[in-house]
């Protein structure tokens, strides 16, 4: 379908149509900057609905490839500062994000509701971070989600996150696990199905 190009990678844009809707789907890059840089394009050329879906790390005892839907995002990271004004979370599209869990369950998949704590530093996810994010009420750490959420916000789209765990920093070290790679089929079918119901 097209290209987003930039210095560091070209990432490609597919289109398919599925039960006679067109579906746009790309990989986002890690982190903030770069996964936004590539939704505020994709909202230029059109996109109207998006949802993300990726890997978080477990802060309290959850085991591999459990599956959340944000409704809040720690704006812990900087881009989101740049689309809405300076607060300390972000809500995610209400709508959307009940779509998505009457979706996840309609499949007999049972995705939690929760807030997730969005950094950049993801080697400054400190013990004493940690234990503050817990008990301030997060779940889980990712890099994406409240920039995301804030640039669709100030875009005027509608959009929604499905995570699945990973690796887990409950324990005093972190714990790869799996990486939740056993998550990407499920994830990936949920979210189309998502969009098909719109």
């Amino acid at each position: 379908m097209g290209e987003f190009v930039c210095i560091s990678k070209t990432t490609p844009i597919y289109a398919f149509t599925y039960q006679g809707q067109e579906i746009g789907i790309c990989e986002a890059s890690l982190g903030a900057p770069a996964a936004t840089q590539i939704m505020d394009w994709l909202i230029a050329y059109g996109a109207q609905t998006i949802i993300a879906t990726g890997s978080c790390g477990a802060l309290v005892d959850l085991p591999e490839n459990t599956l959340l839907i944000p409704e809040r995002a720690l704006r812990d990271e900087g881009t989101s500062y740049h689309y809405l004004p300076a607060q300390t979370t972000v809500t995610l599209n209400r709508k959307l994000t009940e779509l998505l869990a009457q979706v996840s369950t309609a499949h007999g998949y049972q995705a939690q509701v929760c807030q997730t704590w969005t950094t950049d530093g993801f080697y400054r996810e400190t013990r004493t971070k940690v234990k503050h994010r817990i008990a301030a009420g997060y779940q889980v750490v990712e890099m994406e989600c409240a920039a995301l959420a804030a640039c669709a916000a100030f875009r005027h789209v509608d959009f929604a996150q499905l995570l699945f765990t990973a690796d887990s920093l409950y324990s005093s070290t972190h714990d790869a696990r799996g990486w939740g790679e056993d998550s990407h089929q499920v994830v990936l079918k949920i979210c189309l199905h998502t969009l098909m119901t719109l």
